[in-house]
């Protein structure tokens, strides 16, 4: 399998240019297709991406005890991703990285989950469509890391919470960094939000996570960092904001049935 897999990845670097918007390539056997997107990247190529794919087992216990009681790894995808580009090359890219899988195996209740490496993954799901009999699943992260695809079903109010905490803590870990004008608006829409959240008013909520997404964009390399690069010494603070903001709005839009 692993054979198989770097013969994929040698024809596809052969026919791949230097640079581009995105990269596909399968994943091993017949399990599927992994796509990688960004808005604006430079040095994109798989030997600078650093894609690495590997089967597992469902019942990993060193996987399963980093994934949530109520989250579990299905037994047709069982596919460990790793995305580490290499500190020597001259990749880059602005905004947001969007990761995809399309396959015929993903279950219904497909999330999108990732992790820094050895750490707790956690739900970074922002779509998940039925494509004729295949499942696309994409998620959208401000950098890189270790991805899965999952069986979810935590319930709705605690994936919500989480959420919003995530969104909270990266924005007090950055405040630093942040202009303060801008960043004392985001923390009052965030608190909007919240409260909006937590009161049911899931609708209102959604309006109020479009605005927060529209500040950050706004400000986006002006205001807030918004650059994560290979030699890892910056802080992609508006991707990690709009990752997190993304994935809230499809598990609230999800509530809805939209």
């Amino acid at each position: 399998m692993k054979n198989f897999f770097a013969g994929c990845l040698l024809a596809l670097v052969a026919a791949m240019p230097a640079a581009g918007q995105s990269l596909n390539l399968p994943l091993p056997g017949l399990l599927g297709d992994l796509t990688v997107s960004f808005q604006d990247v430079t040095g994109l190529s798989l030997l600078n991406l650093g894609v690495s794919v590997q089967l597992v087992s469902p019942l990993n216990p060193g996987l399963r005890a980093r994934l949530p009681e109520t989250v579990s790894i299905p037994f047709g995808l069982p596919v460990l991703m790793r995305i580490e580009p290499l500190a020597s090359s001259d990749f880059a890219f602005h905004g947001v990285a969007t990761v995809q899988i399309l396959s015929l195996f993903a279950p219904k209740s497909s999330r999108m989950y990732a992790a820094s490496s050895g750490g707790n993954f956690e739900d970074i799901s922002t779509s998940n469509v039925q494509v004729a009999s295949s499942y696309r699943v994409i998620g959208t992260k401000g950098g890189f890391s270790e991805f899965l695809i999952v069986s979810d079903h935590t319930p709705a109010d605690v994936v919500h919470a989480k959420k919003l905490d995530h969104l909270d803590q990266i924005l007090a870990d950055n405040a630093g960094v942040i202009a303060a004008g801008v960043q004392a608006d985001l923390a009052a829409q965030l608190a909007v939000l919240r409260g909006h959240v937590e009161g049911g008013q899931t609708a209102v909520a959604i309006q109020d996570l479009s605005t927060f997404l529209a500040t950050v964009t706004q400000h986006s390399g002006t205001d807030i960092p918004d650059v994560w690069r290979s030699a890892r010494d910056l802080v992609n603070v508006a991707g990690q904001l709009r990752a997190a903001g993304e994935t809230l709005r499809f598990s609230l839009q999800q509530e809805l049935g939209q």
